[in-house]
């Protein structure tokens, strides 16, 4: 049935469908980091987090958190879960 479809016969359409299939491949995982976010934290409280923690918190699976060169007035512990 599937050499009916296929005008140059079996091995065309086979290598046509892989093309198909990694063209799409590449559309997905390009588009899935287009959805990542970047953080900025600045010793301030004026970047998008006012806090490192708030940056860490708000950030989620493939964002990144960028903390700005400063001192920076908080406690915290951070365990790799």
């Amino acid at each position: 049935m599937t050499r009916d479809l296929c005008y140059n016969g079996y091995r065309r359409c086979e290598i046509t469908r892989r093309a198909a299939f990694l063209i799409f491949l590449t559309i997905v995982i390009s588009a899935s980091d287009a959805f990542s976010r970047t953080w900025y934290v600045t010793p301030d409280g004026l970047g998008d987090a006012p806090t490192i923690k708030a940056g860490i918190d708000s950030a989620a699976g493939g964002d990144t958190v960028l903390v700005a060169c400063g001192t920076y007035y908080e406690a915290r512990m951070i365990s790799d879960n």
